[in-house]
């Protein structure tokens, strides 16, 4: 099964007995990419929040003709925790997030998460505890539409110094933040963050995206 974000949207490829188990808006077998692509420009204008399933009993041949037709990007980041419960997030762009970033040629994901937090935030002695999930979203730059997936990790510190944002990559905070500061942040993220931070932090109930 394959899920990517869309702006506050998600679509997913499977089959279709995994379709019969998710609750969606729409579920709809495949045809050809271009029912895929015609989907894509649906999400991204859509009003409200589309939930929708495209089935196959090849999942896997789906994705690859969906993917085909965009630029596919890797990225790599992670939810830093501390002792007593703080967790890292930034304030990009005018919303919380967490941090992460593009890929180098050759560059395994474990390297490229640490690499980048460490520039988003400017922290150190960072280690990776364990891997958290894989997740793709779409978006689109300079006219070209773009399918990134991120190789997320759960990492750990000590350090205890002076964070610094990087500005210019649009970061104007970083924050230790607590489970207190869930509200403020959840008001004001992505539905694909919601959903990385339900798993972490393993919230009780159901984040809503």
């Amino acid at each position: 099964m394959y899920k990517v974000f869309i702006n506050r949207n998600w679509l997913i490829f499977t089959d279709l007995d995994t379709a019969k188990e998710i609750a969606a808006t729409r579920k709809i077998r495949y045809k050809d990419p271009e029912q895929l692509a015609l989907w894509v420009q649906r999400l991204e204008g859509a009003k409200r929040k589309n939930r929708v399933i495209i089935y196959h009993y090849d999942p896997d041949e789906m994705w690859m003709q969906f993917t085909r037709q965009f630029k596919y990007v890797q990225a790599a980041g992670g939810l830093v925790r501390k002792p007593k419960k703080n967790f890292l997030m930034i304030f990009r762009n005018g919303r919380w997030d967490i941090p992460k970033g593009h890929m180098k040629k050759g560059e395994r994901p474990e390297y490229a998460a640490i690499r980048e937090v460490e520039e988003e935030c400017g922290i150190a002695e960072l280690s990776i505890k364990k891997p958290l999930d894989q997740t793709y979203h779409m978006y689109k730059r300079n006219g070209i539409t773009y399918v990134k997936k991120t190789f997320w990790f759960i990492m750990k510190t000590r350090y205890s110094g002076e964070l610094v944002p990087q500005v210019e990559e649009g970061i104007d905070e970083v924050r230790w933040c607590s489970k207190d500061d869930l509200p403020m942040i959840l008001d004001n993220t992505f539905p694909l963050i919601k959903e990385l931070l339900n798993k972490a932090l393993k919230l009780k109930g159901s984040v809503k995206g």
